[in-house]
């Protein structure tokens, strides 16, 4: 029986099933993962972050801009305001595919020149070439969808 347990075939025939279920990636496996790396979150010190900040648009901003979308140069405005406070570098999470249906792109392309800026896209949507170009980079942002439908990791 040792025989069997230790010889080559043995030893082939189990990295085979175990690849097969690394490729295979079935959900106990996935669901276990995901549970682990929850867990990873929970441990360790948290610490605010006094350099890194995030500029949402809160429901406080929709009553006070509008409905979005909102014209360009008023983004172009929160760029340079958040240079002027002490930003080293500003990434843009809103893909710019098409004209500004508001008129806003020519003073919005104006003040972002001025700035390193780092705009996102997605695999099937890109941003206009004009506004591309001004930007110091452009980062994919196509996140996969969990089995628990959380959408987790942005880098794979």
């Amino acid at each position: 029986m040792s025989k069997i347990l230790t010889s080559t075939w043995a030893v082939c025939i189990t990295l085979v099933v175990l690849l097969f279920i690394k490729w295979s990636d079935p959900t106990p496996i996935q669901s276990a993962k995901l549970t682990t790396f929850d867990s990873y979150q929970k441990f360790g010190e948290h610490f605010d972050s006094k350099s890194l900040i995030l500029l949402d648009i809160s429901d406080e901003a929709l009553k006070k801009q509008g409905q979005w979308p909102w014209k360009r140069d008023l983004i172009g405005r929160a760029v340079v305001n958040a240079y002027r406070n002490g930003a080293a570098l500003v990434v843009l999470q809103v893909v710019f595919a098409h004209k500004d249906r508001l008129g806003g792109d020519e003073m919005f392309i104006k003040m972002i020149s001025r700035y390193p800026i780092i705009l996102t896209e997605t695999n099937d949507v890109k941003n206009l070439l004009s506004i591309e170009r001004k930007a110091r980079a452009v980062g994919n942002v196509d996140v996969p969808v969990d089995i628990n439908i959380v959408s987790k990791l942005l880098l794979q």
